[in-house]
């Protein structure tokens, strides 16, 4: 049963990446001779090497051969084909980070699989999906999604990578939902933009929350970066009071003075630097817990 699936799978799978992104798509694809791996389907042009699964895997051996061919093939990049089945297995999850995957999401409808929808990586198929994490794979997704922010050279993907960081985060909090990631307009780059569900409380004013990525180490971010974002969020309509400044480094002086002349205002910025970043998810309480005190800490002006 698992091979006729897989083979339906194929089918499915090399249609649409065909259709969406064209070149050669072969089935049983051959990566290179010294490359101990063949995936399901392989995109010669991008080098992409897609595994698929109808069902969790038993163990991990397949992400280890994955891990060894890439090794070998510094530019052979992964795709996972799956269904929310096996997604909703943690560790599966986390192999599926660990390989920094792309996902396809597929569903058995009417007796054959199709395509759902895809995402970029792990990371966005959390966040757009709205899937609740618990401490443990959170922690684990977060360090390592963190890790690769860091860890790029290139301005875009530094930037990239920090928005999904923080996309990432704000989705496990209780009732926001991430509407949106890298947004651009004629006026303005919004780089996540959630969907505010609460109603009281300390998260509860204001509808939409913003937040803005910075993934800044050799420069602090300044009063000019924190004054353009105030002005974003003043610019919803009175949908946004909250807002969250994030950056991999520093703040400067000037942005703690600012901020205490704002906390009078109806609009909160919580400004995270890059020693903070990482601890709203590495403790013992859950990120919302985390994210609240970040937000009472903020309205006081301390």
């Amino acid at each position: 049963m698992i091979g006729d699936a897989i083979s339906e799978m194929q089918i499915a799978v090399g249609d649409y990446l065909a259709s969406a992104y064209g070149g050669s798509v072969e089935p049983d694809g051959v990566v290179g001779t010294a490359v101990p791996w063949r995936p399901h389907i392989f995109q010669t042009e991008e080098r992409i090497g897609w595994h698929l699964f109808s069902v969790p895997p038993d163990s991990d051996s397949w992400k280890r051969r994955i891990l060894r061919a890439c090794s070998v093939d510094k530019k052979l990049k992964i795709g996972v084909a799956t269904t929310e089945l096996a997604l909703d297995d943690p560790g599966f999850l986390l192999d599926c980070q660990e390989i920094d995957a792309q996902i396809i999401l597929m569903e058995h409808r009417k007796g054959r699989f199709v395509i759902v929808t895809s995402f970029a990586s792990v990371s966005d198929y959390i966040y757009e999906q709205n899937i609740n994490l618990d401490i443990e794979v959170s922690t684990r997704l977060l360090d390592d999604a963190l890790a690769r922010a860091l860890k790029a050279k290139a301005n875009i993907e530094k930037g990239v990578l920090l928005e999904v960081v923080v996309a990432l985060f704000l989705s496990q909090v209780t009732n926001f939902e991430v509407a949106d990631v890298g947004i651009s307009n004629r006026t303005q780059q919004m780089d996540v933009l959630v969907h505010n569900r609460n109603v009281g409380g300390v998260l509860g004013d204001g509808s939409i929350v913003l937040a803005e990525a910075k993934n800044w180490r050799r420069q602090k971010v300044g009063t000019d970066e924190y004054a353009v974002f105030l002005r974003k969020l003043a610019s919803r309509n009175g949908k946004a009071k909250l807002g969250f400044l994030v950056t991999t480094g520093e703040f400067t002086s000037g942005v703690a003075l600012e901020a205490r002349r704002d906390s009078m205002a109806d609009i909160i910025i919580v400004c995270i630097d890059g020693k903070v970043l990482p601890t709203i998810w590495q403790g013992k309480k859950s990120i919302t817990q985390v994210i609240e005190r970040l937000v009472i800490q903020a309205s006081v002006g301390s």
